[in-house]
């Protein structure tokens, strides 16, 4: 019973580390997917910084050849637009670090709680051994006792004590 145990306790621990494996590789696969956004979204971060340096220059050399004001009020609202995209993406970057930091949080999580199941399934895979070599010893007992317990028949003596003594005992058994 104790073995059936044991092992019904292996075949469960089993089955939740093979779930938790499952749910390790889609964190992970989530962990990169959102490495990758994050990438990206650097990437256009830095493309729209380099256009708003780039609209600045452009701006800088508008007003020193004294242009048109209608084309630089054009430029100065592209540039506060280009801003305005910076500021958002640089929230939403750090909302997805966030969200990264989270997952890889959960991961080790569950790496920690996979190594604990590991080593519980272990434990078990050694406790049911035990209680094998166990069960069996106590089979071979089994087989040993009652092979040997069959019943040895002995012959009893009976003897007539009365008004003998010791000494004419013993020679009547000896003739």
């Amino acid at each position: 019973a104790r073995k059936s145990e044991q092992e019904e306790t292996l075949a469960q621990s089993t089955e939740n580390l093979s779930r938790m494996n499952v749910a390790l590789k889609e964190k992970y696969s989530r962990i990169e997917e959102l490495e990758k956004r994050v990438q990206r979204m650097e990437e256009e971060k830095k493309t729209l910084k380099e256009k708003q340096r780039l609209l600045k220059g452009k701006l800088q050399q508008m007003m020193l050849k004294a242009e048109d004001t209608n084309s630089c009020v054009k430029v100065q609202t592209e540039i506060s637009t280009l801003q305005e995209q910076i500021s958002h993406l640089d929230h939403v970057i750090h909302s997805q670090h966030q969200n990264l930091h989270a997952l890889i949080h959960q991961t080790e999580d569950l790496n920690n709680e996979l190594r604990l199941q590991d080593e519980r399934i272990e434990s078990l895979k050694e406790q049911v051994v035990m209680v094998q070599a166990k069960n069996e010893e106590l089979k071979y007992r089994v087989q040993f006792w009652s092979a040997q317990s069959k019943s040895r028949v002995s012959r009893a003596v009976s003897a007539n004590l009365e008004g003998a003594s010791p000494f004419s005992m013993v020679t009547r058994l000896r003739k």
